[in-house]
């Protein structure tokens, strides 16, 4: 009886280290990407970041697709670090100076893992990559600042994950780690590039090149705002509003910028432009037609109240009329 007991206490004992470690004294670096899920929620197909932003940049430039790699994650993992120690001296002096075996600290959860917001991103899949479902972005691995390394096992297990976007995910969170020792790092946007630059086959002088200078760019910080895109499935709808004071008369239009991003109401002229990204209001705007005043706003004031609260307003006030418009993501 007293061993049932004991066995007892220490299996209680076990499941509270376990859950301590896993959600670890504080989480420094993650891996995050792009998956398209339909309403039923099945997975159509997982993107790593890092390679995703890479192949747009080579899309928009009109360069080649980035190239799958031949051998399994592991394999190419494996084959990219003694690339590295071969070819880039310079990348390579920090990874010694932070070793870690990547492979022993990683843990396979079995449930979504939270967003870490330290990088920026500038690119995301067009909504016709994933007709069938919505964009969605994922938290794929959180690294602990204890070096455990989870992963999301079903992210990880699908079948629409490729091998080269296992492999870049190691590869971020091994590069990424020996950036935070040496420099504090807090932002993942250095890394995201080289990890980029690694699989672009574009030689080792290139490679080196980019190494470089991101290294040695002073403080490494988001991009510029102008370029931030809302993470989550975007649908917009907006509502146009006007208010006479002295009669407290009040007419409400609703309007779709996706179909249609002007209408008019009682002499204002209301505006919605949408970011091509991820049709978020990139641009809202109310005009007084008879005094020509105008109250407007662009995307890098707006993009906070979308991000937090999912709706941004403005207003204009004419004499005793009022006009507001509010758009909503969703």
């Amino acid at each position: 009886m007293r061993f049932l007991f004991f066995l007892f206490v220490f299996i209680i004992q076990s499941n509270v280290l376990e859950a301590k470690m896993l959600q670890g004294p504080g989480v420094n670096n993650g891996g995050g990407g792009w998956i398209c899920k339909t309403d039923a929620g099945e997975i159509k197909w997982v993107k790593f970041h890092d390679l995703w932003e890479k192949a747009d940049n080579h899309r928009e430039s009109g360069r080649s697709k980035l190239k799958e790699e031949k051998g399994t994650a592991v394999e190419i993992f494996e084959r990219k670090l003694k690339w590295i120690k071969k070819n880039s001296p310079e990348l390579q002096f920090y990874l010694d100076r932070h070793p870690i075996d990547v492979m022993k600290a990683m843990i396979f959860v079995d449930r979504p893992l939270d967003i870490i917001h330290d990088n920026s991103i500038g690119s995301k899949p067009q909504k016709n990559e994933c007709k069938e479902g919505k964009v969605h972005y994922v938290q794929i691995a959180n690294f602990l600042s204890n070096d455990v390394l989870l992963i999301d096992k079903n992210l990880w297990n699908s079948k629409s994950f490729s091998t080269n976007g296992k492999a870049a995910l190691l590869l971020h969170e091994v590069i990424y780690r020996a950036l935070r020792e040496e420099f504090d790092e807090s932002s993942s946007v250095r890394t995201q590039s080289i990890v980029g630059a690694l699989f672009a086959s574009e030689g080792v002088e290139s490679f080196n090149e980019t190494v470089h200078f991101y290294l040695w760019t002073e403080d490494p910080k988001p991009r510029n705002e102008n370029s931030y895109i809302l993470l989550f499935p975007v649908e917009t709808q907006c509502t146009a509003e006007h208010y006479a004071l002295g009669s407290y008369q009040s007419s409400k239009v609703s309007m779709d910028p996706s179909s249609k991003n002007k209408i008019e109401l009682l002499g204002f002229t209301f505006v919605v432009t949408l970011d091509t990204k991820d049709d978020a209001p990139k641009e809202m705007l109310i005009h007084h037609q008879k005094s020509l005043a105008t109250s407007r706003v662009s995307y890098s004031m707006i993009k906070a109240p979308l991000s937090q609260r999912r709706v941004a307003t403005i207003s204009l006030e004419v004499g005793d009329e009022i006009a507001t418009l509010e758009c909503r993501v969703q």
